[in-house]
């Protein structure tokens, strides 16, 4: 399997809650299941090998290590919103 964009494992994500949530029998069942699950999130290493830490790549010249961080926090934030 290659590299899945976060807006297609949000979409993904989405597609399965819908799912869950018929094969329990609705949304207060779902909230239960998922209040007693946990979740593991990676995020942010592709960004950072192929967008920022390649030498051949400009944004490595037009951001600092923080000014980059920065940068995913506010495109992540804008894609869970």
């Amino acid at each position: 399997m290659g590299r899945i964009p976060f807006n297609q494992q949000i979409e993904n994500f989405q597609g399965t809650l819908d799912s869950i949530t018929t094969q329990l029998g609705g949304v207060d069942r779902l909230s239960q299941s998922i209040g007693r699950s946990i979740f593991f999130v990676g995020m942010g290493s592709n960004d950072y090998l192929n967008n920022y830490l390649m030498p051949n790549y400009v944004t490595r010249n037009q951001y600092t290590g923080q000014q980059f961080a920065s940068l995913l926090v506010d495109e992540y934030a804008r894609q869970l919103t």
